[in-house]
């Protein structure tokens, strides 16, 4: 993952901001007051970032809270849908009772011993990978030989 500039950095606050203000319900004659108030200006995209951290905590202050999506890792996206389809292939087979995200979890963190799918690195997410194709496999092999 490529380290944020300063750029990257402005984008995500001011973006932050501006959850914030949806969130609050803030009408936008209320929030360019409250931009002018505490950084003098009318605009997020003009606040410095000082000025960018002034509104973020006064918006925490009156109940904002910044959310962070347990799974930033695009890699892991297209890794955890191969697993959750392996998953599914099982359960089709009558390996597994519960075709659920919840045991989905539960069988990674039995694997890898990670609480969730983003903490996974690719190494233990393909290790997931291949004990549920080899699962598979031995699941088919057996429906062959006892029909």
């Amino acid at each position: 993952m490529k380290p944020a500039n300063a750029d990257d950095i402005k984008k995500r606050e001011i973006r932050l901001i501006k959850i914030a203000q949806r969130e609050l319900n803030m009408e936008d004659s209320a929030y360019r007051d409250l931009l002018w108030a505490l950084a003098r200006v009318k605009s997020a995209t003009d606040l410095d970032w000082t000025g960018r951290k002034k509104v973020l905590d006064h918006f925490k202050a009156c109940g904002f809270k910044v959310k962070s999506s347990p799974a930033n890792k695009s890699a892991n996206d297209a890794e955890y849908r191969k697993v959750r389809v392996l998953w599914t292939e099982l359960h089709k087979l009558g390996a597994i009772a519960h075709d659920t995200d919840h045991a989905v979890r539960a069988y990674v963190e039995r694997m890898t011993k990670k609480s969730d799918f983003a903490f996974v690195n690719s190494f233990q997410s393909q290790t997931v990978i291949e004990s549920l194709k080899k699962w598979i496999a031995r699941v088919e092999k057996k429906e062959k030989t006892n029909v």
